[in-house]
């Protein structure tokens, strides 16, 4: 809900499967990827490898409950971690920076 209301952000897709990712980027080209983490790790591995091959792979973003999955999602190849309980404006602002925007220009 919360991207969804925020200027300047488009949800392209949305899927609770990851089989045809990399189809769905290419035909989206998304500039961001939004996981939340549920994905065993070495499918995640796999499957971050082939996203970053892509020719305009998107910044991988991870949502977890715990903090103590970031250093090996990011080991894993993800651009950034947040945990579920952070402020939701540090997504929004990471998500703005982005895409080149100043933090008051979507608040």
């Amino acid at each position: 809900m919360l991207l969804d209301n925020e200027p300047g952000l488009v949800i392209s897709g949305l899927s609770d499967n990851i089989s045809n990712l990399n189809s769905q980027l290419e035909d989206s080209h998304s500039d961001v990827l939004l996981f939340d983490w549920q994905i065993p790790l070495p499918e995640l591995k796999d499957m971050l490898t082939d996203i970053h091959i892509l020719d305009n792979p998107p910044t991988i973003i991870f949502l977890s409950s715990g903090p103590e999955e970031r250093e090996q999602i990011l080991a894993a190849g993800a651009d950034y971690f947040f945990t579920k309980d952070a402020p939701p404006n540090e997504l929004i602002k990471t998500l703005n920076s982005l895409q080149g925007l100043e933090e008051n220009e979507s608040l």
